[in-house]
């Protein structure tokens, strides 16, 4: 009688072997999953951050979220190409999710550069989080989206646009966790 290879299982005991399967995301354990950890603030004059997103390969994004320490914005994501200006040339830090041994070390092969802006005028949104806080530094509020949402290679823009007139500020922290579908 044939058994499956001793790698595929459980125990090298036969009654009880079972096979091994995943509880966790594939992608966390070969390496191919990422993180961001983004605080920002958005002061009086300025109407938001745009952040220019540019991948080789198909991507998901697994889990975002918005946490707000003062006021609130409308996070927008937009599908590129879009008409530029200003210069994108601040790198956000991307680090890899799972830095254990066993997985494998990659090099992602998205990246996001903060700066400039875009146009969006008549553009569709294809993701999109809102998120307010109370009026004060001491509240905050959290708005997260769960759930796998899947993108093309391609280029692509987060703004982040404040609630409100110019009169107010906006500060905070973004974080994302992606996939790499290479």
């Amino acid at each position: 009688m044939a058994y499956l290879p001793i790698d595929l299982m459980t125990s090298e005991r036969r009654a009880y072997r079972r096979l091994k399967t995943f509880n966790i995301d594939p992608a966390y354990v070969y390496g191919n999953q990422f993180r961001v950890n983004l605080g920002f603030f958005i002061g009086y004059e300025s109407l938001g951050i745009t952040i220019k997103i540019v991948s080789t390969v198909d991507f998901e994004f697994v889990q975002q979220s918005v946490t707000m320490i003062l006021n609130g914005i409308k996070l927008k994501m937009y599908k590129g190409p879009l008409t530029e200006s200003g210069v994108f040339d601040s790198v956000v830090n991307i680090l890899p999710n799972n830095t254990q041994t066993s997985a494998e070390e990659i090099t992602n092969q998205v990246t996001m550069i903060k700066g400039g802006s875009v146009s969006t005028y008549q553009q569709p949104v294809i993701d999109s989080i809102f998120c307010q806080s109370a009026e004060t530094d001491a509240a905050s509020a959290q708005t997260s989206m769960s759930g796998t949402r899947g993108f093309a290679a391609g280029t692509y823009y987060l703004k982040f646009e404040k609630l409100g007139s110019t009169a107010f500020q906006s500060r905070g922290t973004y974080d994302l966790i992606f996939n790499e579908n290479p």
